[in-house]
């Protein structure tokens, strides 16, 4: 991939705040607050409080999808046909499928069981319901999947972009937190040390001769995909190819985002795969160590965190080892690498520039 689509804008939604801005100030506050339950859901948030024109009942799925959107789109005009919407999720609308197979076990007659739940629980509705709320009209895709899904959307939004489909994409990757997430997630990990965030993350994604560098929070510079049984082979190829399609040398490389929640897993996998494709000692963030792991949200979580993060000191929580100087920031020009990865061993990464912009 040629170094010329990039980052603009971040919206987000988490236990941390409700905006993109109030998150990155909680960060960087250096409160090193801890995240004390294990599945933490997002407080005092009332998405029928905040004027959209979706005025139905909206799955937590959708109303997290939309809100994170709309920080992208809030008083901006564009043609609905130069605006394409992925979106990425793990569990997607669980919820409203569990309400409504309860509804056909317990009804007399299931006729009378909720359309909206059953619609909910069949197809994309927070990608489709975002569209119709802010009107968007050009390519539309979900994926489902973790982290490693959110990477390849933003991959998609780059080509569309580079095909001249549209002029602006925003990927959204988010995750709810209900009973039936909570019983899946159960059954899935086998840690339970590992701390869960509700979360929902947006990019807005532009060609970089569209922009000046004043609007650029990162330049995507490659990205790299692998498979392979053995998930440590996977994900060093994966890196390595990112790094090989940005055409920069792994000493130009200036830290790593780790995508592990657990330090022994960052030792089991990521620093196994790392070695030998990157150099000896290079920093790395941990960033779910502060932010809880959400899941499709967190590589969009921490990707939103670093760029926005500049010359700031970062919390001990979010750093394993970061600036050999000790100044332990984030310096406008860094290049990182970041990877997602899953159990069956598909990996992906992104190589990026951080740029000089703070969006807040």
């Amino acid at each position: 991939m040629k170094s010329n689509v990039v980052i603009v804008k971040s919206g987000a939604i988490s236990p941390f705040g409700n905006d993109a801005k109030n998150i990155i100030n909680e960060v960087q506050s250096n409160k090193n607050q801890i995240l004390t339950e294990r599945f933490n859901k997002i407080k005092n948030f009332n998405f029928y409080g905040y004027g959209y024109k979706t005025k139905t009942y909206t799955d937590r799925s959708s109303q997290l999808c939309v809100h994170s959107i709309s920080q992208l789109l809030k008083n901006s005009k564009f043609d609905p046909f130069d605006v394409g919407l992925i979106t990425v999720s793990k569990y997607g609308c669980l919820e409203s499928g569990m309400k409504y197979l309860n509804q056909l076990k317990t009804l007399k007659n299931t006729w009378f069981a909720s359309p909206m739940q059953f619609t909910h629980s069949i197809c994309n509705m927070p990608n489709s319901i975002s569209c119709i709320e802010f009107g968007i009209k050009g390519i539309t895709n979900h994926f489902f999947g973790n982290s490693e899904s959110s990477l390849y959307a933003i991959w998609q939004a780059a080509v569309s972009l580079k095909d001249n489909i549209t002029d602006e994409m925003i990927v959204c990757a988010f995750d709810s937190i209900s009973d039936e997430h909570i019983r899946l997630i159960g059954i899935e990990e086998k840690s339970h040390e590992i701390v869960y965030s509700e979360a929902a993350v947006s990019l807005k994604l532009k060609l970089k001769e569209n922009c000046n560098e004043s609007d650029i929070l990162c330049e995507i510079m490659g990205m790299g995909f692998s498979s392979d049984n053995n998930k440590t082979k996977s994900l060093q190829n994966a890196v390595l190819n990112s790094i090989n399609d940005a055409n920069i040398d792994k000493n130009d490389v200036n830290f790593f985002v780790s995508n592990a929640y657990l330090t022994n897993d960052f030792y089991k996998y990521e620093r196994k795969a790392i070695e030998g494709i990157l150099y000896d000692g290079i920093p790395v963030l941990m960033p779910k160590r502060y932010l809880g792991d959400s899941l499709s949200a967190s590589l969009f979580m921490s990707l939103t965190v670093i760029c926005n993060s500049i010359e700031c000191k970062l919390p001990f929580r979010f750093i394993n080892t970061l600036d050999s100087k000790g100044d332990n920031a984030i310096h406008a020009g860094d290049i990182a690498v970041l990877a997602g990865y899953n159990n069956t061993g598909y990996a992906t990464s992104i190589c990026i520039k951080i740029g000089g912009k703070n969006d807040y």
